[in-house]
């Protein structure tokens, strides 16, 4: 069985960015990422970002999995670490691999590695290849939400733990 590494972006690794370039192009992404990182690296020095990353509350990092030597799978992770609740957002892929791996890893990244007790997903509702790897990998459709002025299907996954903690025997 073959597994995947999870590797975290860094927006100031020359070699990242040229990575995350070229996923874009290949994807038709509007370069969010890249630019994203172009705004970043405006405002902070190296240095300054990493100490800011140890002390904020707030997660915001670039999770990503290779193949050969490019960016096969990419996702944005959004969260608070005092609530314990994260948004995980994946990048649109012009080829859509079976079950999605990257949903998998990076659940389980964020619900093991960086202590998140619930993560959601909030899709299109019409991207029914999304919504079905979100349900295989054990995400609950907890229905609509009106984002702005589009409608977006939400799910979420909770760490099975709590789950146990608090169900009544």
């Amino acid at each position: 069985m073959h597994t995947e590494s999870l590797y975290i972006a860094d927006p100031y690794n020359e070699s990242h960015i040229r990575l995350f370039t070229e996923f874009e192009e290949r994807n038709g992404v509007e370069k969010t990422t890249t630019k994203a990182w172009e705004s970043l690296r405006a405002r902070f020095s190296e240095d300054q970002y990493k100490e800011f990353q140890k002390v904020q509350n707030e997660i915001t990092q670039t999770v990503f999995t290779m193949e050969k030597d490019s960016v096969k799978d990419s996702c944005f992770i959004r969260g608070e670490q005092d609530i314990k609740t994260c948004e995980l957002i994946f990048a649109p892929l012009k080829e859509e691999p079976k079950n999605r791996p990257l949903i998998g890893i990076v659940s389980n990244y964020a619900l093991n590695t960086l202590g998140m007790e619930q993560i959601y997903v909030s899709i299109d509702p019409n991207d029914k290849y999304l919504k079905n790897c979100l349900e295989t990998k054990g995400f609950e459709d907890i229905g609509t939400i009106e984002e702005s002025s589009n409608n977006k299907l939400t799910f979420i996954k909770v760490k099975e733990d709590i789950k146990e903690a608090s169900r009544v025997i």
